[in-house]
């Protein structure tokens, strides 16, 4: 995840999330789960229709990854 939000982009992004399981995010240490779901959440949040469409899919099976401090801005289609 740490790696993904220094060097990533939105592909990146989405082939790590297809890559692991949903239930495995959740295990991840707090920082840098918290600084990706914030990466994440905010390529939704720009709303660039190719970025949405790659990370959307993806990220609706992980929604139980997402730290509580941001699942107010949790974006799902």
């Amino acid at each position: 995840m740490r790696a993904i939000r220094l060097y990533g982009d939105a592909h990146a992004t989405a082939e790590f999330l297809r890559a692991i399981p949903a239930n495995i995010g959740r295990l991840v240490y707090e920082g840098p789960r918290l600084a990706f779901f914030e990466d994440l959440l905010g390529i939704a949040e720009r709303d660039q229709f190719s970025e949405v469409n790659e990370v959307v899919p993806v990220h609706v099976n992980h929604v139980d990854a997402i730290p509580a401090e941001l699942t107010g801005r949790v974006w799902l289609p």
